[in-house]
């Protein structure tokens, strides 16, 4: 018994430390997407560069250079953000070496989020909106897992191939000319909303019950209150959070009526 409280109690902990309860460490059988991303924070020539890129094994799908004060930590974190987006709506693994914000996805960056980004010392925890913003984004795949690989191995199995392309991408985006308005769209701590498409099975639950498609492509029950599917719940419950800054049985009441 003293054994089950035990590993109980390791759940609870490894529960809390999660933005999403689903998220995994390890890969995911039949996943629609595969991903790999990276950054790149370099001195060439005296002068600060930086950039990142998210690829599937074989194609570059994003890449941009980044400001030239740009840290490695601020690099990481708009890295595997725009990772996650660019994988909204679908089941994916993302594969990075990058261990800085691997640790805020898995072990950090929920803590700091419900401590309101303030550390033990009362001291604000650096970069607080774009990790903020990296939690939001954990939730807009379906399903997702986070995989920490090893940097710059020589094998050539998927998964080397992939992450090599992606620290070779990044390197190549740092070096390309960098634009003043890349970095505000990078870090604004309000993304444009991405549309949440439901899977068919949960269409079919919704008609069953009633649920229409209106004009404006949303799906409303018959009580004319909003159906989302889950992927979309989590970053529209953070919206309703930043924009109203309520507590949780006032956004519970808030999400009843609509």
């Amino acid at each position: 018994r003293t054994e089950q409280l035990a590993w109980t109690r390791l759940q609870v902990v490894q529960h809390q430390e999660k933005p999403r309860p689903d998220l995994s460490d390890v890969p995911i059988p039949n996943t629609e997407l595969e991903l790999y991303t990276d950054g790149a924070a370099l001195v060439v020539e005296g002068q600060r560069i930086s950039g990142f890129a998210v690829t599937t094994q074989f194609e570059v799908l994003q890449s941009a250079p980044l400001g030239p004060s740009t840290s490695a930590q601020v690099v990481e974190l708009i890295a595997l953000t725009r990772a996650c987006e660019l994988a909204a709506g679908q089941s994916v693994n993302i594969y990075t070496d990058l261990k800085y914000a691997f640790g805020v996805c898995h072990a950090t960056g929920q803590l700091w989020a419900e401590r309101g980004f303030i550390t033990s010392n009362g001291t604000k925890v650096a970069h607080g909106p774009l990790i903020l913003k990296l939690l939001e984004a954990i939730h807009l795949p379906s399903a997702v897992a986070i995989i920490h690989v090893r940097a710059h191995q020589k094998e050539n199995d998927p998964t080397v191939c992939g992450n090599r392309l992606a620290d070779t991408a990044s390197k190549a985006a740092s070096l390309q000319p960098f634009v003043a308005h890349q970095m505000a769209l990078m870090s604004s701590p309000s993304p444009t909303p991405i549309p949440f498409i439901p899977e068919p099975s949960k269409l079919s639950q919704w008609e069953d019950i009633g649920a229409i498609k209106t004009p404006g492509g949303e799906w409303k029950l018959p009580d004319g209150r909003k159906a989302l599917p889950r992927a979309a719940l989590w970053p529209a419950l953070l919206k309703l959070h930043q924009e109203t800054h309520s507590g949780a049985k006032a956004i519970t009441a808030t999400v009843n009526r609509l």
